[in-house]
């Protein structure tokens, strides 16, 4: 699966997407989307706006954990369905109580398409939207999902989430709430190119405040990354 998947054991997640699409308006794609998402179902999305400067920071940028859950036999409509639950303790926009409820349902060619409502960014009114899941072109197919190593350090502040770190495969991102009056995050992205890790230009998040080299050096479980925030590993597979 793409975006979400009930199989067992759990399996790591690698999500790109081709567009949404609001209302009865045509699908388009604004943003450079990707989520990492754990067998332990922690994720992180980050959507950076492609007409936007680097400095610019995401769009809309948001981590936590998600549930899923299969929806009863439909009559109609493609593939099997799943419903899914991202609540997101770090949230760009500050909606850092809430939780995202949408349908997920899988194409002939393994793709998904998410169902669900939200807030238009255009109008400010609740609209239903559309987005298309796939995976990222670079993707080795080839490699078994159960083989895909993965890893993911957690950060807390006064017991809540406020940073999230994933690596899943050939991808890595982190979020970190910004802690005080103002809704923020800093976010970081990078990928594993010819022999190395990389960092992708969009990011804000240095490394005293989102640890990603330290997270892709060779961690084990329960690792504790002794900066000025304490970082521990929380999820692991080799």
């Amino acid at each position: 699966m793409v975006l979400g998947s009930t199989s067992l054991p759990p399996k790591p997640l690698i999500s790109t997407r081709r567009g949404i699409a609001w209302g009865l308006d045509p699908r388009r794609e604004d943003s450079s989307v990707l989520v990492l998402t754990s067998p332990t179902r922690y994720y992180v999305d980050i959507r950076y706006a492609l007409d936007g400067k680097p400095t610019d920071g995401p769009f809309w940028a948001f981590g936590g954990q998600v549930t899923y859950t299969a929806l009863p036999d439909l009559d109609e409509g493609p593939g099997v369905g799943i419903r899914g639950e991202w609540n997101h303790p770090i949230d760009s926009m500050g909606n850092t109580d809430g939780v995202d409820r949408a349908d997920l349902f899988t194409l002939d060619n393994g793709d998904q398409i998410e169902v669900g409502l939200l807030e238009n960014p255009v109008t400010g009114k609740e609209d239903r939207f559309m987005e298309y899941w796939t995976k990222p072109a670079s993707l080795d197919v080839s490699r078994k999902v159960a083989d895909i190593p993965y890893i993911v350090a957690v950060l807390h502040h006064e017991e809540k989430l406020i940073g999230l770190a994933i690596r899943v495969g050939d991808f890595a991102q982190g979020i970190k709430q910004v802690v005080g009056s103002k809704p923020g995050v800093l976010t970081a992205r990078w990928t594993y190119e010819s022999g190395g890790w990389r960092e992708a230009a969009m990011g804000d998040g240095k490394e005293e405040d989102i640890p990603m080299r330290w997270l892709l050096d060779g961690r084990e479980l329960n690792d504790v990354h002794h900066g000025t925030e304490h970082w521990t590993i929380v999820e692991l597979g080799k």
